[in-house]
């Protein structure tokens, strides 16, 4: 396996992108913008470098090698303005140009099922949006137009993992998991619509496997790929499991909230294009994916107490 190097390896994905890679025996160069030391988990290594210089991608002793670049840098926090999304397309497109002639080989990059819109239903890799997308939507959206264009020029493969609802243990911001546990945490009230809205999530250790299988995909062009476990399960049954598994620190209040305007009942990944050319297929129940959440947080309470 050629040098991997992984952009916004300090982010919730990034991390536990790191440790999965180093642990399966790849040499993997995690990159990011705040300082840290060079000797990274596993025997990986860190690279603090400024991504709106391209140039600096890649630390003295590494030029001119071959290289996958796993591009996860990026807002996740999902800013309704069209800027800082418009700033990461350029972003990556500057790494592309800069990089083509000094050694990327292959590129992977996660999608959202934001690409979608408004859609509802089972939702295959090739299904057109269906209303307006959010700015965040928008970003990766343009995004992955530019990379088809690049890839098709270049004669590079490029992996478009498009990733629904992940979540699991370390991750913060304001997805649905996150938030209802940084909240029972708090002591305090987490609201929400009425939950009857059919999700998939994907549990995260899932979601790096098929980053895993990804890197291995060597065809020619982009290739998107839903990553999903195929099944969904209504958002209330989600919460009201977790609550359980939580117990009587969770205040989760149903119907406080009104959904959001043109929201599907229903988004679930159709992920059999990816079970059949990358060989990934998720193996994490959304039960055992909570509990596995919930025992990291109690092993790091009883660690830090």
């Amino acid at each position: 396996m050629r040098l991997t190097v992984i952009t916004g390896s300090r982010g919730f994905l990034g991390r536990h992108l790191v440790r999965g890679l180093a642990q399966a025996g790849a040499e993997v160069l995690g990159v990011g913008r705040a300082a840290g030391p060079a000797e990274g988990p596993f025997g990986s290594r860190y690279h603090h470098c400024d991504l709106t210089r391209p140039e600096a991608l890649l630390p003295g002793d590494l030029a001119g090698r071959a290289f996958t670049l796993i591009h996860l840098a990026w807002d996740t926090s999902r800013p309704m303005q069209y800027t800082p999304h418009a700033e990461h397309v350029c972003c990556l497109a500057g790494l592309l140009d800069h990089w083509r002639v000094r050694g990327l080989a292959s590129v992977v990059v996660p999608g959202t099922a934001e690409e979608y819109g408004r859609r509802g239903g089972r939702l295959h890799e090739d299904d057109p949006p269906e209303g307006p997308l959010t700015p965040y939507g928008w970003g990766k959206s343009t995004a992955r137009t530019m990379l088809h264009g690049w890839a098709t020029a270049q004669h590079v493969p490029v992996v478009w993992l498009r990733p629904f609802i992940i979540y699991g243990p370390g991750q913060s911001g304001n997805m649905v998991v996150p938030y209802a546990l940084r909240q029972a945490l708090a002591g305090a009230p987490a609201d929400f619509s009425d939950g009857l809205q059919q999700r998939d999530f994907i549990y995260v250790d899932d979601a790096i496997g098929a980053f895993c299988a990804a890197i291995c995909w060597d065809c020619e062009g982009l290739h998107v790929f839903n990553v999903g476990t195929g099944s969904p399960v209504r958002v209330r049954d989600l919460l009201e499991y977790l609550a359980g598994l939580l117990g009587g620190c969770a205040r989760f209040r149903f119907d406080v909230l009104p959904r959001r305007p043109g929201e599907p009942s229903l988004q679930v990944a159709d992920p059999s294009r990816t079970a059949r050319d990358l060989g990934w297929s998720a193996r994490i129940d959304w039960r055992e994916g909570l509990r596995r959440t919930c025992d990291s947080i109690a092993e790091a309470t009883a660690w830090t107490a």
